[in-house]
């Protein structure tokens, strides 16, 4: 089982800050109240659910939407079965679904959340 070392993980955790910085600034303002430790998990969290939901929301094709969503799927199982994955967003969500024991259900119901999205219709605001 390889590790990212925390060479690898810093630049990856402060990634998902920025996401989290520029797409959801409350939740972040919210995160400076955390032990370090936590908000930089919480981070990567952040990062995780919002590359999820984002492979579904800007997927205009719902075939196509399923195609990532079961590659993506995949690769999160692959890093669950291996403790790692080479994909940016992976990482740092792996370590901190290590560090802070965050059952695996948990991912995985996002991806069932995701594939209930693919199958509504949309309508326009």
């Amino acid at each position: 089982m390889r590790a990212a070392t925390q060479l690898t993980l810093e630049p990856l955790y402060a990634r998902a800050a920025s996401v989290t910085a520029d797409h959801s600034k409350s939740f972040y303002f919210a995160t400076r109240f955390f032990p370090p430790h936590l908000a930089r998990s919480a981070h990567a969290v952040y990062w995780f659910c919002r590359y999820t939901d984002d492979l579904v929301d800007e997927c205009s094709d719902p075939e196509q939407g399923r195609r990532e969503l079961d590659r993506w799927a995949a690769e999160i199982e692959h890093g669950f079965a291996h403790g790692f994955s080479e994909h940016p967003v992976l990482i740092p969500f792996l370590d901190a679904q290590r560090r802070h024991r965050i059952p695996r259900e948990y991912a995985r119901e996002l991806i069932v959340g995701m594939r209930m999205d693919l199958n509504n219709t949309r309508y326009r605001n």
